[in-house]
């Protein structure tokens, strides 16, 4: 894995965000992480409209939900970081971050440390990457790092 100062210059603050992907997964792979994120340290906000709920159980409540409101889950990884998770599509996980708020060594290790969770998790790579720029790989995590 990359160390902060290979990654630096790619948090520097330009108006986008940054998106962290998990590609190729199904239904029951949200369910297992909509599950272990109510079960992990994580402060979580779940939104619906500008309504705050409990967290479904599922993706299928998640996107039945959506059809009158968008949804947006955040997810504090500490006091300053914030990731944001919109339930795009079936298909990947798409979250975003403000570069904003990885400002050094101790947040990148922060957002590493969650991604190699998320690996985990989900037993997929999970990549961060420029914002809408799959194709744009920052950092690559794979469950065989954890």
């Amino acid at each position: 894995m990359k160390d902060w100062l290979e990654v630096k210059e790619e948090f520097q603050v330009d108006g986008s965000l940054r998106d962290i992907y998990v590609l190729g997964i199904c239904i029951d792979a949200w369910s297992n992480l909509i599950k272990k994120l109510k079960h992990e340290h994580f402060q979580l906000k779940f939104m619906h409209g500008s309504f705050d709920r409990a967290l479904p159980e599922n993706f299928y409540e998640i996107k039945e939900l959506q059809q009158t409101n968008p949804t947006i889950l955040c997810i504090w990884l500490d006091n300053s970081i914030q990731v944001n998770c919109h339930f795009f599509m079936e298909t990947e996980i798409e979250l975003d971050i403000s570069p904003r708020e990885i400002k050094g060594l101790a947040e990148y290790i922060t957002l590493t440390s969650f991604m190699k969770w998320l690996s985990s998790t989900l037993r997929k790579p999970a990549i961060l990457t420029h914002e809408g720029s799959q194709d744009q790989v920052i950092l690559s995590v794979s469950e065989s790092i954890v």
